[in-house]
């Protein structure tokens, strides 16, 4: 009978083999797992700069309810933009505001805990063409007929030229619903170097008067 050196045994090296990359297999399946755990858990509440809060419509975190008669209060103001066009403009402190994920219209919204962000959007980047193509170019044209996209809504009562404190030149739309009343104030200003698009700025919650400090800090860089 003669002794066979184990480190030269072939049936060794296989199991050592095996093991070795079941140890691999294992690792890179925890390693996806924490992954895939650590996603879900920030899901919706990636932070950014100035307050905003990226998140998608279903991924709501309940906060506690704004105030809105001491909005403004504090003096403090802070500045953001658009996360695809780059308008910039200042809020109230003590207001949050939110974008929504994948969304091409580039949407900011106020989160209040009053209403669902998508009831309390302030931004957006409009396109003209959406509701006729002749439009498209005409700023006034498409102020003075943008509430033919919404079923509650039964004419505009007055559209009027407007030029925010930045010099911003665009329109400004107050539309009425079928009994006549006021409810919607709009104003639109058109994207540089962009005539297929149109920035709108709306007021739904917040007092009018810090609405309109918003309005007057509007400007493209």
């Amino acid at each position: 009978m003669t002794n066979q050196d184990s480190s030269t045994n072939p049936l060794d090296k296989n199991s050592f083999a095996s093991m070795s990359v079941g140890v691999l297999v294992l690792f890179l399946v925890l390693i996806a797992g924490i992954y895939f755990w650590v996603a879900k858990k920030n899901k919706g509440g990636v932070i950014f700069p100035a307050g905003i809060n990226y998140m998608g419509p279903s991924n709501l975190t309940p906060i506690p309810t704004v105030d809105l008669s001491q909005i403004g209060k504090s003096g403090k103001w802070l500045q953001t933009s658009g996360r695809i066009y780059k308008y910039y403009f200042v809020y109230p402190a003590e207001l949050q505001i939110t974008a929504f994920i994948n969304d091409e219209s580039d949407k900011l919204a106020w989160i209040t805990g009053i209403a669902p962000p998508q009831q309390s959007i302030v931004f957006t980047i409009e396109s003209p063409s959406t509701l006729d193509t002749k439009y498209e170019g005409d700023l006034e044209g498409f102020a003075g007929n943008y509430w033919k996209k919404f079923g509650g809504l039964a004419g505009a009562k007055s559209v009027e030229p407007f030029t925010n404190s930045k010099g911003l030149k665009g329109f400004k739309a107050v539309y009425a619903d079928k009994t006549g009343k006021a409810v919607n104030t709009n104003f639109f200003f058109a994207v540089p170097d962009r005539p297929d698009k149109v920035l709108q700025v709306i007021n739904g919650i917040i007092p009018e008067n810090v609405f309109m400090q918003i309005v007057n800090s509007v400007e493209f860089k």
